[in-house]
C-alpha cells in the first residue's frame, strides 16, 4: 500500500523546488545543480512570455531570450556551468523585458 500523497499547490512547488536546488548547489557546490536552478528560472520566465504572445509584441526580446535559452542548454550538454549559467541568467532577463513589453503594450491598447 502507498504512503498518503501530499498535494501542493504549483506556487508550492515551485519554491519547495526552488530551495531544494538551492539546498543542492550550497552542500555539494556542483555546478550542475546550480545551472538547473537558473535555467528552470529562465525556462519559466521564457514559457511566461510565450503565454501572452511575446512574439509579437516584443520580438526582439523574445529572440533573445530563446537564443539565450537555447545557448544555456548547448553549453550545458558540454559540461560548461558556468556558461550555461551565465546564458540562462540573460534568457531570464530578456524574458522579463518581453513581458514587461508585453504587458505595456496590452495596457496601452485596452479602452
Amino acid at each position: 500500500m502507498a504512503g498518503p500523497r501530499l498535494f501542493v499547490s504549483d506556487s508550492v512547488g515551485w519554491v519547495l523546488r526552488s530551495t531544494l536546488a538551492c539546498w543542492l548547489t550550497l552542500v555539494t557546490g556542483c555546478g550542475a545543480a546550480s545551472y538547473s536552478y537558473y535555467a528552470v528560472r529562465a525556462t519559466r520566465s521564457f514559457e511566461q512570455a510565450k503565454q501572452i504572445d511575446a512574439l509579437h509584441q516584443a520580438p526582439y526580446e523574445h529572440a533573445m531570450a530563446e537564443a539565450y535559452l537555447r545557448k544555456s542548454r548547448e553549453a550545458s550538454s558540454e559540461a560548461q556551468y558556468q556558461d550555461a549559467i551565465h546564458f540562462a541568467q540573460w534568457s531570464e532577463r530578456m524574458a522579463e523585458r518581453a513581458l514587461e513589453i508585453s504587458r505595456e503594450k496590452r495596457k496601452g491598447a485596452a479602452p
